[in-house]
């Protein structure tokens, strides 16, 4: 395997600029590299090939956490065993609402900038959303996902137009509460099309559940 090398142009370019060119990494030592200049890790080149050391402490395994635990309530009864239930649908479309929550990707979308994004993540936290991160790639490249469990997790400005809807539902025909859902559903959705800079949002919908049988 070709070491690697470092290579400087000996003349300066017109602004006082300077080119330095390195060559021979790999596709992982790349990625390494472009982690260490966004700010994330030391380089060094070692043997031929590159040395990297991590600037940051490394973020906790999932479960190292104990005061998390246990994600689930236990069954007062340890004999009892649940199983995964599928819900049968007749279709999917907005009439049939299971525990809606949503997802934004992208916050500000084209419209990033340092003080946008700061704006808009606050305006998410004010809204009962929670921002939840990746663990760094190579690259040091990561996801963001900003999370609303559902209406009922609406905090803010956002909880107060679900409660319009839940007063207004008072006077409405509903036995099964299922006009009320799916307005709450459409009024969250309105509200934050309207009121939030984003790329992408998704609504999702559950699928399937643990049970216990009856």
């Amino acid at each position: 395997m070709k070491k690697i090398s470092v290579r400087s142009q000996s003349h300066y370019k017109q602004d006082n600029t300077r080119e330095v060119v390195i060559s021979g990494l790999t596709q992982t030592e790349a990625d390494q590299l472009l982690c260490a200049l966004s700010g994330m890790s030391w380089f060094g080149v070692k043997d031929g090939r590159l040395e990297v050391h991590a600037k940051h402490l490394p973020l906790l395994d999932t479960t190292h956490d104990e005061k998390m635990l246990p994600f689930w309530r236990e069954h007062a009864n340890t004999q009892v065993q649940g199983e995964l239930v599928e819900k049968v649908f007749e279709e999917m479309s907005d009439d049939v609402l299971y525990y809606p929550h949503f997802t934004i990707q992208s916050l500000c979308g084209y419209y990033y900038s340092p003080e946008n994004y700061a704006y808009e993540a606050q305006k998410l936290l004010s809204y009962g959303f929670v921002q939840m991160r990746s663990k760094r790639a190579e690259n040091g490249k990561y996801w963001e996902h900003w999370y609303l469990p559902g209406v009922f997790f609406a905090k803010g400005h956002l909880k107060e137009i679900v409660d319009s809807v839940t007063v207004a539902a008072r006077s409405w025909e509903d036995p099964h509460g299922r006009r009320k859902d799916k307005e709450c559903f459409k009024a969250v959705l309105e509200f934050l099309r309207c009121n939030v800079s984003f790329g992408s949002l998704d609504v999702s919908m559950q699928r399937y559940a643990m049970a216990t049988p009856d």
